[in-house]
């Protein structure tokens, strides 16, 4: 579906950043160049495909791209420290409130809570 595209009453095509972009806190990116942008979202996307690997039991940690190794390594300490389970990646989710859905990175128990 295009961007914005509408079915159901629901936009298809919001992102993160649109939805913080309306907010007072926004941070302001615009005098950051577009490629750079564009390389830390992908950077950004790769890590999340690499934890999601992870968590899963998937993960070839040689193949691991040396840009985003500290990124993996963040996740392991957090999850070593915290006690954090994942119950599910890339959950579902949707808010009849606002009426946006989308997909959040990981669900899980902090210290089995």
């Amino acid at each position: 579906m295009a961007n914005g595209a509408r079915r159901g009453g629901l936009t298809d095509s919001v992102t993160v950043s649109q939805i913080i972009a309306l907010s007072e806190y926004a941070p302001d990116f615009s005098q950051i160049p577009p490629h750079i942008l564009e390389h830390a979202r992908q950077r950004g996307n790769a890590a999340d495909k690499a934890i999601q690997l992870l968590i899963e039991g998937d993960l070839d940690h040689d193949s691991v791209d040396d840009e985003i190794v500290n990124s993996v390594r963040g996740y392991q300490e957090f999850v070593a420290q915290s006690g954090w389970r994942s119950i599910a990646t890339q959950p579902k989710l949707y808010c009849p409130t606002l009426r946006v859905r989308g997909r959040a990175d990981e669900a899980g128990f902090l210290n089995g809570h």
